[in-house]
């Protein structure tokens, strides 16, 4: 079965058009890739897949069902998000604020299980986190806040992933550890990306989005060509593969 898809979707704000009846579907266990340049739509497309922004026409469908039809605890167990917004300055410590990914399979009053401890220690272990387990998060740098917030992603135990530039911050080398991480947890991952070589390098298939509309989904191969980079993001590239990895360099359109 399809796990999710998108239908048609279109926003509207203040009369201007972000997404323009975009299509596209996403299989159980793919890592998709979203990219395109600054304003393209990415975010807006990926806030309503995740109930923040409601589409003004289309669909967005999750193993059958409209996920703006779902409740939100029900919603919650299905997609868990690491977005660019960070949360409030609230001084939790690294810990807690991962625990509370165990949030939607809780009732109201339920304590923390030895079982929700276990899973808490081991997101933060793979996130490489657990030695400021202690710590307050409002003391970690950029890129330790996003490892904590993808361990947070990772304690809800949904079935669909959804992050919104989740390499922002990171340096290169936990750039790499990240994306090697969510691409082997297998977990149905939908991510904006903005570095095109990481995405060809980690993603099963890409979406290319430009002014709202979709402008090529496939291989990575397949959708990143001179003249798509050339028509969404306005500069030359030059295209090669080694060691069976796309390398593309860039230069500025003339």
């Amino acid at each position: 079965m399809t796990q999710l898809s998108v239908e048609d979707l279109t926003i509207d704000i203040e009369g201007k058009r972000l997404v323009d009846q975009v299509l596209f579907d996403v299989q159980p266990g793919e890592f998709i890739g979203l990219v395109g340049p600054n304003g393209s739509g990415k975010s807006s497309l990926l806030r309503a897949i995740y109930r923040v922004l409601k589409p003004d026409a289309g669909r967005v469908v999750h193993l059958g069902d409209d996920v703006w039809k779902l409740s939100a605890r029900d919603a919650a167990r299905r997609t868990a998000v690491v977005a660019q917004e960070r949360m409030g300055e609230f001084d939790f410590s690294v810990r807690e604020l991962v625990q509370m990914g165990r949030t939607p399979h809780k009732r109201l009053l339920d304590g923390d299980s030895p079982a929700d401890h276990a899973i808490v220690e081991r997101c933060l272990a793979e996130v490489g986190m657990s030695h400021c387990a202690t710590r307050s998060f409002l003391t970690l740098s950029g890129g330790e806040k996003q490892r904590v917030l993808v361990a947070r992603a990772l304690a809800q135990q949904a079935l669909f992933l959804v992050l919104d530039e989740p390499t922002n911050h990171l340096d290169i080398r936990h750039q790499l550890e990240l994306l090697a991480l969510i691409r082997r947890l297998k977990t149905t991952t939908l991510a904006a990306l903005h570095d095109l070589s990481l995405a060809a390098r980690y993603c099963d298939r890409l979406l290319l989005i430009h002014a709202g509309r979709l402008l090529a989904s496939g291989a990575p191969a397949d959708v990143l060509t001179a003249e798509r980079i050339r028509q969404a993001y306005g500069v030359q590239a030059t295209i090669s593969h080694s060691a069976g990895r796309l390398r593309i360099e860039f230069d500025l359109a003339g």
